[in-house]
């Protein structure tokens, strides 16, 4: 990060504090086993409010002199975590105790799968991460309009769901209790404080928190009280990653525009709020100095519920304070569309040529239709947030469990080679697709079996407060009130599994070069009995993504088929969704997985969302974006990712080829595009001399860093990509 001169002082008190956080942890393990030893017979939403009482009351708040925000209690958070169940209370305090069987059942049942590279999974089979509030609704009503809702609810349903109420109302005085302490902390430092700067910041976060978010946000700075109080504070207290701040430019710009009309901020002075709002990110996460990920987002850009493009000043301010500060996480998501205009894309560019290689781009064209087919409103599809990396979430209105379980489509494919021969292609496609959807169904049946007992365990009532249809329906989030209760189990590697499709296609019953189980056995020993062979494959094959009219015709029907493998009910009472998300998941499951009938070598790294293998010679970005115009994207509700990597763009047309990209990306009706522009040998050079390359930052997959910060095997896959010029 390279740090403003003027933003100093914050980025050093920030460090101070978080370098020696004390979380609190055994003191409040403490407290929540005696709870749960005295209140053994109560009920879970009993249990989760009072825990959550305990934490807001118990806990020790800290109010920065400088930082303008608050929301620091410690509460059993550590410093490199956002929210999940790594924090040792919040959600955990429960889960440790109440969910342990089902953690631990799920544990074991995916045991083999992971060792032998069919799955890659958390422990938990609940999905406590990349959650997003309805911001709007806290930013309308504040905690006291969201608790005359639930008041109105628990009125008009019997006492079968007083204790889910009951608890909502606990959980929403806890938190505005919490708020008030902030405001009393403020209050009491300024007795001492001498400094005028920090007088004034105290005094402003004094008023503010008496208010804010029990009120209504009435103003630009109290708008962002609100959204960044409850997100870190209701992360911490259920025991969840909140990972987005969300649509910030949608949300704020009318509170930015009253506030000019009628002086009480300048341009500069909301610059300078949005660059805390990064600065917190990177500073605790120490995003210059070590690799972290944070599962922290924003977005920008896109439209609002009735349709109308976002492109506005907020948004024009946070470029101009991702530029000048250079941030690497917060992570940057933009949604863009045929109907914004060109200075949008090329703000946008703007970061992208300045070696920032922070940004994913969203087609809207893609993600709201593609939402709508699976049955979602259209008005609540366009107000759809990152989730956490490039996967997309519809805000505060679903309650999406995912980014948690990956299942490898390369090493089902293995099986279904090893079972036998196969009287023609056809019928080797079929049962491969079904053992795809056989596995997907055995995945689902593990995860509902405990998912069906989330409520049981860690129920979450301060977050379905913040969801549209809890309160109507009084039901929590872990019992699937939240209006669209989804799961994505990520199928990985496609483009892998597309062309060993292919290879078998073509070797076994077209060309007729070795029969199924000679093909398998070639795999199985990693081609060293024949590498020609191989050779073949990988040179002389038609491979995914690569600009072959035909094979983009073969891939497009596999990836329909692939979608349509999921879709049963889940644990929630919602469905499971199709889904392609990543993240860097490829690489562990390829070096687990033995070789594969597209030539791929035992331990290499498995394919990126859509994007074609790395080993393939493969096109120039248009022609890659050429060959998804075959691929129907609306068939896949999470983001369904194209990363290319560009060389250095260092001339006078940098611009036009990055507009030439996007407009070609929108026209292809593409689902998510991350870019890379990159030097081989720059990057070699980081590798032996990293203190004089330090500034290098690179997308890894849904996160970007400084490249000198990865691991080596990180490195080594980021220098292996094409670089494709145009």
């Amino acid at each position: 990060m390279k740090q403003l001169e003027r933003y100093a002082p914050i980025a050093e008190e920030l460090e101070n504090f978080y370098s020696s956080l004390d979380p609190q942890s055994e003191y409040f393990k403490v407290l929540i086993d005696d709870m749960l030893e005295r209140m053994k017979d109560a009920s879970s939403f009993a249990l989760k409010a009072e825990q959550t009482r305990i934490l807001a009351t118990k806990s020790t708040v800290h109010v920065f002199r400088y930082f303008p925000f608050y929301f620091q209690f410690s509460a059993g958070r550590t410093r490199y975590i956002w929210g999940g169940l790594e924090a040792v209370n919040g959600g955990f305090g429960l889960c440790r105790r109440l969910g342990a069987a089902y953690t631990g059942a799920y544990e074991e049942a995916t045991r083999h799968d992971r060792e032998e590279a069919y799955l890659h999974c958390w422990d938990n089979p609940v999905g406590h991460d990349h959650h997003c509030l309805n911001y709007d609704d806290i930013l309308a009503l504040g905690l006291k309009g969201l608790r005359a809702r639930a008041e109105a609810g628990k009125a008009s349903h019997g006492e079968e769901k007083h204790p889910f109420y009951d608890a909502v109302l606990s959980s929403l005085d806890s938190l505005t209790h919490l708020a008030l302490r902030f405001s009393a902390e403020a209050k009491k430092l300024l007795e001492t404080e001498t400094d005028p700067a920090a007088q004034k910041n105290l005094s402003r976060i004094a008023e503010t928190a008496a208010r804010i978010p029990m009120e209504p946000a009435g103003t630009f700075y109290e708008a962002l009280c609100a959204i960044l109080f409850c997100r870190e504070c209701v992360g911490t207290l259920e025991g969840i990653g909140i990972s987005t701040f969300g649509q910030l430019d949608r949300m704020l710009a009318p509170y930015y525009k009253a506030d000019l009309a009628a002086g009480r901020i300048t341009p500069d002075e909301a610059k300078d709020l949005l660059h805390c709002v990064l600065l917190y990110t990177a500073v605790r996460f120490s995003e210059n100095t070590s690799m972290k990920e944070t599962s922290t987002t924003i977005m920008v850009g896109g439209c609002d519920r009735e349709g109308t493009p976002v492109f506005n000043e907020v948004t024009r301010l946070l470029v101009e304070a991702e530029l000048e500060g250079r941030y690497v996480n917060t992570k940057f998501d933009c949604r863009i569309s045929k109907a914004h205009p060109r200075e949008y894309l090329a703000l946008l560019g703007r970061i992208q040529l300045a070696g920032l290689a922070v940004l994913v781009y969203q087609n809207d064209d893609t993600h709201i239709p593609a939402r709508v087919k699976q049955g979602m409103d259209v008005e609540d599809a366009r107000l759809y947030a990152a989730g956490g990396c490039h996967e997309i979430v519809l805000a505060g209105t679903e309650v999406c469990t995912r980014a948690d379980t990956w299942i490898s489509l390369p090493r089902i494919l293995l099986d279904t080679m090893e079972r036998g021969e196969y009287e023609s292609f056809d019928a080797f496609y079929a049962a491969a697709i079904q053992d795809v959807e056989n596995y997907h169904k055995k995945v689902e049946g593990l995860k509902n079996a405990a998912e069906e007992h989330w409520w049981e365990f860690n129920p979450m009532p301060l977050y379905s407060a913040m969801m549209t249809g809890c309160l109507t329906s009084g039901l929590d989030v872990t019992q699937g009130g939240a209006k669209y209760s989804t799961t994505a189990l990520s199928m990985v590697a496609p483009a892998t599994f597309v062309d060993s499709l292919r290879a078998v296609k073509t070797l076994v019953f077209e060309e007729k070069r070795c029969t199924m189980q000679e093909l398998w056995q070639l795999a199985k020993n990693d081609f060293a009995d024949n590498e020609p062979l191989r050779q073949y494959i990988v040179n002389r094959l038609p491979k995914h993504c690569t600009g072959d009219e035909a094979m983009d015709e073969f891939s497009a029907k596999v990836l329909h088929d692939l979608s349509g493998v999921s879709g049963r009910k889940n644990g929630r009472g919602g469905k499971y969704l199709p889904a392609f998300y990543a993240h860097d998941i490829f690489r562990p499951l390829g070096l687990k997985l033995g070789a594969t009938p597209d030539g791929r070598k035992a331990g290499y790294w498995l394919t990126r969302g859509i994007s074609p293998s790395e080993f393939v010679k493969g096109p120039g970005p248009l022609s890659l974006l050429q060959s998804i115009r075959a691929y129907d994207f609306t068939d896949f509700v999470d983001s369904f990712a194209l990363e290319i990597t560009l060389p250095k763009l260092d001339t006078a047309d940098s611009e036009a080829i990055l507009m030439s990209l996007f407009e070609e990306f929108l026209d292809a009706g593409g689902s998510t595009l991350q870019l890379n522009i990159l030097d081989t040998e720059d990057l070699r050079l980081a590798q032996q001399h990293p203190e004089e390359h330090r500034d290098i930052i690179v997308r890894v997959c849904g996160y970007s860093d400084y490249f000198v910060n990865l691991i080596p095997e990180i490195q080594e896959e980021v220098i292996s990509r094409h670089i494709r010029t145009m």
